[in-house]
């Protein structure tokens, strides 16, 4: 990839930094191999889909570095760009995730549940259907070249506008910048931990994944620039995202099948299958039961948030 040969000063006293635009680079050529692996009929299509929307947050995370100055509309529609094709491909993500834990429920199941499970997963891998129909047309349609030409890759059409001025980037605003984003990523996700206590309040909590989600990305990016890695707490919001993950992938499993059971015609005549679907939902609602109890309320270790506003401190030290 062209991209300008921006690079950061460096001092004895500041950590090696890999340049922004470096960084932008190397996740811009993942989101090309991603996006070309999901057009590649011999490859798993549903794990290159969602490789393509992780990288998708990993360019958001690195832009949101550089939304100030004459920069800021351009990340700002590069950004909704982005997370406009992510949010498209996720009803595709979410068939591929439904049928995952069927699947593995299967594996364990009991000889009586099996045949509830079986027509659920063959329910759902008929939605997959239609869902993977529609989430070709947007792969196919997704313009690579659009965001390539913002972050350095000017097409012909397009050489004089809409892209980012890497030139007389300033590496202390830079890192202002990041150590407000990364202050306010974490205020944003300890003020949901503190609200929610319990599940009765779904849409916080997906609410609290999106947060741990961003706050997670930003610290990775400002790990890949060289700075301090908060390796305890990194880990911790990992797995506490992955678990919160789990938990709201079953809430949502059990609004699919509600719809799919309310659906024209399903309850007609098909009163059997409609009683499959809602036997086997509710055996794996156990498992989200189970999970909730071990997750929420959320209790970040003691050193979580000490050690993160210590890489606040790295980018922004106090005079």
């Amino acid at each position: 990839m062209r991209v300008y040969n921006a690079t950061m000063r460096q001092t004895s006293a500041a950590p090696a930094v890999l340049p922004i635009v470096q960084t932008l680079a190397l996740h811009l050529e993942a989101l090309r191999h991603h996006h070309s692996a999901t057009l590649d009929d011999t490859q798993d299509t549903a794990e290159a889909i969602h490789k393509v929307r992780v990288t998708t947050r990993r360019l958001q995370a690195d832009l949101d570095l550089l939304q100030f100055g004459r920069n800021s509309t351009v990340v700002r529609d590069a950004k909704q760009r982005l997370r406009d094709f992510r949010n498209r491909l996720s009803t595709m993500r979410n068939s591929d995730v439904f049928i995952g834990i069927v699947q593995a429920a299967l594996e364990r199941a009991d000889d009586e549940d099996i045949p509830d499970l079986v027509m659920l997963a063959r329910r759902l891998g008929e939605e997959r259907e239609q869902n993977a129909a529609e989430a070709s047309k947007t792969l196919k349609r997704f313009k690579l070249g659009r965001i390539a030409s913002v972050l350095g890759e000017p097409e012909e059409a397009d050489k004089k506008k809409h892209r980012l001025e890497f030139r007389g980037l300033d590496e202390a605003r830079i890192k202002r910048r990041a150590a407000r984003r990364l202050e306010a990523r974490l205020g944003d996700f300890l003020a949901l931990v503190a609200r929610l206590k319990d599940t009765s309040d779904a849409e916080g909590i997906h609410r609290l994944r999106i947060a741990a989600k961003r706050l997670r990305y930003l610290i990775e990016t400002l790990t890949e620039l060289g700075f301090r890695e908060p390796k305890g707490a990194l880990r911790w919001l990992h797995s506490e995202q992955a678990k919160i993950g789990d938990w709201h992938d079953l809430f949502c499993l059990e609004g699919e099948v509600l719809a799919l059971v309310g659906a024209k015609g399903a309850n007609r005549g098909r009163l059997d299958e409609s009683a499959a679907l809602l036997r086997a939902t509710a055996k794996l609602l156990k498992a989200r039961d189970a999970k909730a109890s071990r997750t929420f309320p959320v209790k970040p270790p003691n050193y979580f948030e000490r050690s993160i506003r210590r890489l606040v401190g790295d980018l922004a030290p106090a005079e």
